[in-house]
Order: C-alpha cells, then sequence, then structure tokens
C-alpha cells in the first residue's frame, strides 16, 4: 500500500542500513527503493545481501529530485498503491509514525503531504517547515546568526513540536514527505531543473495550491542532520545556483502565492 524511496550517492552503507532497517520494521510499506546516482556496484551487492527484498535502482547523478522520480513512477503505474514516501538516508524513526501519518492520510482525502516532527539526534527539536522564502528570507537566514533578528527567526524556522495542532504549510523540508499519489497524479512529479536543495519548496507548494499539506506534532522522526552547503563550498555554489532557478521560476520580489501562503500560515499560527 505504501512505496518509499531513498536517492544516494556514495552513502555510507551503515547509514543506510539503519534507515533501511526502520523502513522493512513498517507493515504498511511494500516497496523500498534504493536510487543510486553513484551506481556502485558495492552498495548493489550490499543490498542484494542484506536486504534481499530492496530494490537496487542504478542512476546517473542527474539531481535528488530526479532520482526519486525514478520510483514514484514507478509507483504511480503500480495499481495497489496509495501513497509514496520520500526520505533521506539519515532519518530513523518507529513503524508507529508510518502508522500515524498513514491513519490521517486515510481519514482525510483533502490531504495530499504529510510529514512529522523532526528531532535531531541529540533529542532537541529541527525546524520542518517554513512560510515561502523570499531572495531576502534566504540571505537573513544563512549569513546572520541565530541571536540576531530573532523575532523574524522564529517566524521562518518552525517546529512542528511548537503545535498546538495538525498545521497545513507551504513549505516542508524534504527529508520526509509522505505523499499521496493521486496528489502527485495531480501536480507532477519533482521539478527536474532543480538539480538540490529547492526541489522540495516547489512540489510542497504545488500541492498545497490544491491540497493540504500538512505537518503533524502527533509523531516524530530522528533527522542526522548534515547540512554540506553550510560547511562544503561546493554544495553551498549548488544551493546558490539552484534557488536562484527557484526564483527564476516563481519570482524574486513580486510572488503573489507566496504572500498569500504566507499570509494564512501567520494566521493559522497566530503569529505577527
Amino acid at each position: 500500500m505504501i512505496a518509499a524511496s531513498i536517492v544516494t550517492y556514495k552513502t555510507s552503507t551503515e547509514e543506510l542500513a539503519d534507515c533501511l532497517r526502520c523502513l522493512t520494521a513498517c507493515e504498511f510499506i511494500s516497496i523500498i527503493d534504493v536510487v543510486d546516482n553513484a551506481s556502485q556496484q558495492s552498495l548493489k551487492d550490499y543490498l542484494s545481501a542484506n536486504f534481499p527484498g530492496v530494490n537496487y535502482i542504478p542512476n546517473v547523478n542527474n539531481g535528488y529530485g530526479a532520482g526519486n522520480n525514478i520510483s514514484i513512477r514507478r509507483s504511480l503505474q503500480h495499481p495497489d498503491l496509495k501513497y509514496h514516501i520520500v526520505l533521506n538516508s539519515d532519518i530513523l524513526f518507529e513503524p508507529s509514525a508510518v502508522t500515524i501519518l498513514k491513519q490521517k492520510l486515510d481519514n482525510d482525502e483533502s490531504i495530499g503531504l504529510i510529514m512529522p516532527a523532526v528531532v535531531g539526534r541529540d533529542r532537541l527539536p529541527l525546524t520542518s517547515c517554513h512560510p515561502l522564502p523570499s531572495p531576502v528570507d534566504l540571505l537573513l537566514h544563512r549569513f546572520t546568526s541565530d541571536r540576531l533578528l530573532k523575532c523574524w527567526r522564529d517566524n521562518y524556522d518552525l517546529c512542528a513540536q511548537n503545535f498546538k495542532r495538525d498545521t497545513d504549510v507551504p513549505y516542508m523540508c524534504g527529508s520526509f514527505l509522505f505523499f499521496r499519489l493521486d496528489a502527485l497524479r495531480h501536480v507532477g512529479l519533482f521539478d527536474e531543473r532543480f538539480f538540490m536543495y529547492p526541489e522540495d519548496i516547489d512540489i510542497t507548494r504545488r500541492v498545497h495550491r490544491h491540497y493540504k499539506t500538512i505537518v503533524t506534532p502527533d509523531t516524530t522522526i530522528t533527522h542526522y542532520h548534515r547540512a554540506e552547503s553550510r560547511h562544503n563550498m561546493r554544495m553551498l555554489r549548488i544551493h546558490a545556483w539552484n534557488m536562484l532557478k527557484y526564483f527564476a521560476k516563481w519570482g524574486f520580489v513580486f510572488d503573489g502565492e507566496r504572500r498569500e501562503f504566507n499570509r494564512q500560515l501567520y494566521k493559522d499560527l497566530s503569529l505577527p
């Protein structure tokens, strides 16, 4: 009933194995695809020996969203699947988390995408969603400290643990996205012009146009977040270039949908 995909690129097998153990423990997950953007024979052999029920899909490195699209297209053609989970390899969770999220989707067909609360390896809450960003938001977020502009940062960095209820948000971070496949049939898959980073902003806002995109405080996952673009200049350049392409698509200054979606989010959260 549920498929899941992980895109890897020279990923640690220990990290991947921990995530796969979480997935294989979930009774509702029937298909797991590992899309290997490095096409490593060693990973294929490792999965065959240790996780024989997991599908290994070799791929050229054409980006995170493009890799997941390979798996999602397979799910869309499967008559028995209703949902598809896209997740990072550095995610850990209890099987009950998937059960809770599935029940919410089963009970409300207006939800097209759902995500749990997120904590880090220290069990402290991590940002799991945002309002839709402007170029200024991203510059402030990247180049100011946590102590500066605290009110703005608190309104931009939203943690589901602080929510009193399920909240409809226009931008979810892409570490764990639980999609209704009918929503993807409606709005399309990841935009493959984005090699990495803004593909989660783009697909969340497209689903948000037509469905609820819910972040729930009712269950939690752990993200061993690397934030590579903060420490690696090459990844920072990739991040910046792809964000420029994102704003070229949606608008640098004039983005009426961004303004409307954010206004509604702040109203729902009673933020200034």
